[in-house]
C-alpha cells in the first residue's frame, strides 16, 4: 500500500457528496478506504436499503455523523455511506438516518483513511484478530500537501484485510464489469462512438426502464438522472451508450441505451 496515512480534509460549500469522496480517492491513488465524518449538509438524498425509496431532505442540516467505505475495481468505485442527520423543526430536532444517495455540503470535515485490501479480488483473512492489535494512531496537521487545503496526516498501523460481507456480490460483479470493459476496449469490442458522446446537465434522457428523464449531473463515472416521479437515480457512465433523438428548448435529448459489442 503505497500510503499508509490518515487524510484530515475539509470541503467547502457547494462540494456534493459521494463525487468529493471519488474524485479526492482518485487523485490520491487510494483503491480501498473508509470515510468518516461529520458538518452540514443544504440538502441530502437518504434511503432505508438499497431497494428502497429514495427520500430527499431540505436543510439546513446537520450532518452529526458519516461513515462510508470506498472500493476501486479497475475503472469502477463503489462508494456506500450511512449518515445520521438533525435538522429543527416545529415540535424541536428531528433525527434522520439511513443510506447516504446524495447530499450538497455547506462545509465537510472528513477522515480518509486508506486500508490494505484487495485490488482484484476479494481476500478472507484466517489470521488470528489479536495478530492486527495496534496502538489507535495521532492525527497531525501537515499543510504541505497540494491537496487540499487542510489535509492532516497521521501514522496508521497495517489494517487486516477486509471480509466481504454476506451476501454482498456487488464487489465480484463490478471486478467482473471491469475486466469486461478492460477486455472488450482492448480487442476493439465496443464501437468508438459509446464513449465519445456524453450528454450534458439540463438535457434529456429517454431510458427504457426509467421513462424520460432530465440530467442532474455527469461526472467521469457517472451520470445522474432526475426520473418523472422527481426522484434521482445513478449509472454508471462505463456500459452506457447516448444516442441523440433531437434539440427541445436549447438542450438536447439522448436515447440511453447499453453499450453494443461488435
Amino acid at each position: 500500500m503505497k500510503d499508509e496515512a490518515i487524510h484530515g480534509i475539509r470541503f467547502e460549500s457547494g462540494s456534493l457528496l459521494p463525487k468529493v469522496v471519488e474524485d479526492y480517492a482518485s487523485q490520491q491513488s487510494l483503491l480501498f478506504c473508509d470515510v468518516t465524518g461529520f458538518g452540514a449538509l443544504e440538502w441530502a438524498e437518504l434511503a432505508g436499503s438499497e431497494d428502497a425509496q429514495i427520500m430527499r431532505f431540505s436543510g439546513p442540516l446537520h450532518l452529526i455523523d458519516l461513515k462510508g467505505r470506498l472500493r476501486t475495481a479497475g475503472d469502477i468505485q463503489i462508494c456506500d455511506f450511512v449518515c445520521t442527520l438533525s435538522r429543527h423543526t416545529d415540535n424541536g430536532i428531528q433525527l434522520i438516518g439511513g443510506i447516504l444517495k446524495g447530499a450538497e455540503a455547506r462545509f465537510l470535515e472528513l477522515a480518509v483513511i486508506p486500508l490494505e485490501g484487495p485490488t482484484q479480488e476479494p481476500v478472507i483473512s484466517t489470521t488470528a484478530p489479536e495478530a492486527h492489535k495496534r496502538d489507535i494512531p495521532k492525527l497531525v496537521s501537515d499543510s504541505s500537501l497540494p491537496y487540499p487545503a487542510g489535509v492532516g496526516l497521521a501514522n496508521k498501523p497495517e489494517a487486516p484485510p477486509a471480509m466481504p460481507s454476506q451476501g454482498d456480490d456487488r464487489w465480484a460483479r463490478a471486478i467482473e464489469a471491469s475486466n469486461d470493459v478492460m477486455r472488450r476496449a482492448k480487442d476493439g469490442g465496443y464501437e468508438p462512438d459509446a464513449v465519445e458522446i456524453r450528454p450534458n446537465r439540463g438535457d434529456i434522457a429517454i431510458h427504457r426502464q426509467f421513462g424520460r428523464c432530465k440530467v442532474i449531473r455527469v461526472g467521469d463515472d457517472h451520470i445522474t438522472l432526475r426520473k418523472p416521479d422527481g426522484r434521482n437515480v445513478q449509472l454508471g457512465l462505463a456500459i452506457l451508450k447516448f444516442v441523440k433523438e433531437g434539440t427541445e428548448d436549447n438542450h438536447t435529448i439522448f436515447r440511453v441505451e447499453v453499450r453494443s459489442k461488435r
